[in-house]
């Protein structure tokens, strides 16, 4: 994807090679492998378990370590970021590495710790902390198991209390960074309890800042996130149900600083048809207000994916469309903010999109056909339009500041990408990817001076132990 795009608008929320999304933690019993580490289960993996896995210090296995690694190497060169407003071309080189470890002590309590750091050379844009980072603590919470207290298993109900990392669902809401991009993290608690086919997350933190120095990622009392998360089946279909608030503090507006929260209500529906066909659909109501204008918050976003897969035919395509709407404000004097806005964006590049990055006002389309080559090289050609839900609106940065006007451009649409991505999995851990496209841009540039097409590429390896 073009990243002039998607450092201004767009994110993504992508599964691991080996891994899949789940919300929250797993329907089932815990995995050995997860998509987020701090989830994975060592504890019941036996004697096979890799090197560092599990290690049990004592003959009975109540006390154990684990440890691992994500790591990404990867350079890019692409033309045109933000639409021109960064002229000229760019090339990078990018090294994010987040190690972690933790001890458990006889399945009641784990400790887990994550470092994160981050380094970008040859970049002549902005380096933020998000991208340049020297080391910084990522995770580190102690979690505690208490299941037992009410008649289930130990681990039906646990407590987390410190610095942690949040994903759930596909990610269009509440995501982790990834990518380029350091992952996000919270200071605060959380309370997963697991019954049956179903798992619930409460929790309530505050963001934390992102520096560029070593350890000096503080945390931000302004900006504060609570909420509600369950996931499980309801007869053959997945289901995500949650209730999200968002508030921050001396937010600056066109009349001065404001205290902003925004509530989210949302549901998410997901699941297999005739054995062939997946399926994935998800909607989101926005609500809340803008204290120093007075302003109601009334948005909403929806968005969904299915694909068919050929079962039993080796190489076969899997075709898939994906599209995604979020309302946008079309009359900034109608007294209502209906631009819909995220939480936490995942901040993928040159992978799957699934919500946008920054204020809404965007819709989009793509289309793709993932197919393999023998077993480890996967292709994946694809076509993404986009356009602005109004001719009124704003299309923005990645840090929320207008970057074209509304009722600019002879059109709405914005542009289209055309490209491919690929995936070489060398071993079950180590991965070459790649990509190269084009992006074309749409009649809302014409006049505007921006040279928003280019050409852009990257090739890389990740890394997870």
């Amino acid at each position: 994807m073009l990243t002039a795009l998607l450092l201004t608008m767009l994110a993504v929320s992508t599964p691991q090679p080996d891994a899949q999304p789940r919300t929250p933690g797993t329907v089932q019993a815990p995995p050995v492998r997860a998509f987020l580490p701090q989830d994975e289960d060592w504890s019941t993996a036996g004697p096979d378990a890799p090197a560092f896995k599990g290690y049990r210090w004592t003959s009975d296995g109540s006390i154990s370590t684990s440890v691992g690694i994500d790591a990404r190497l990867h350079v890019e060169t692409y033309q045109n970021e933000a639409f021109g407003g960064v002229p000229g071309s760019d090339e990078s080189v990018f090294l994010l590495a987040t190690p972690w470890a933790s001890i458990s002590f006889n399945d009641r309590i784990r400790i887990y710790g994550a470092l994160k750091h981050a380094s970008v050379q040859g970049r002549d844009g902005p380096k933020p902390g998000a991208i340049s980072d020297t080391v910084d603590l990522h995770q580190g919470f102690l979690e505690v198991a208490v299941g037992d207290a009410l008649g289930q298993s130990r681990k039906d109900l646990l407590v987390r209390v410190g610095r942690q990392e949040l994903h759930y669902g596909a990610g269009r809401v509440l995501a982790i960074r990834a990518g380029r991009f350091m992952r996000d993290d919270y200071d605060g608690a959380l309370v997963r309890y697991r019954r049956g086919q179903w798992v619930t997350d409460a929790f309530g933190f505050v963001a934390v800042e992102d520096g560029t120095d070593a350890f000096d990622n503080g945390t931000d009392d302004k900006a504060k996130f609570s909420g509600i998360y369950s996931s499980g089946r309801l007869k053959k279909t997945n289901l995500d149900l949650y209730s999200l608030r968002w508030q921050r503090e001396d937010i600056a507006t066109l009349e001065g600083l404001s205290d902003i929260t925004r509530n989210y209500a949302g549901a998410r529906a997901y699941g297999t048809a005739l054995e062939q066909w997946e399926w994935d659909v998800e909607g989101t109501l926005q609500f809340g207000s803008v204290e120093a204008t007075n302003q109601d918050i009334q948005g909403f976003q929806i968005g969904g994916r299915v694909s068919r897969s050929f079962g039993g035919v080796r190489g076969a395509p899997s075709p898939t469309i994906e599209v995604l709407y979020t309302t946008g404000d079309d009359d900034p004097t109608d007294g209502k903010v209906t631009t819909f806005l995220v939480p936490a964006a995942s901040g993928l590049v040159y992978e799957d999109v699934t919500q946008p990055l920054g204020p809404g006002n965007l819709a989009w389309a793509k289309g793709s056909v993932p197919f393999k080559i023998g077993d480890a090289l996967q292709l994946t050609p694809y076509v993404h339009g986009f356009w602005r839900v109004e001719h009124e609106d704003a299309l923005y940065t990645l840090f929320n500041t207008p970057l074209l006007a509304g009722n600019t451009g002879n059109s709405d649409f914005v542009g289209v990408d055309i490209g491919f991505t690929a995936k070489l999995n060398v071993t079950n851990r180590l991965a070459v990817i790649g990509y190269a496209g084009h992006f074309d841009a749409g009649g809302v540039f014409s006049g505007t001076g921006r040279k928003a097409s280019g050409n852009n590429a990257m090739v890389g390896l990740t890394y997870r132990y």
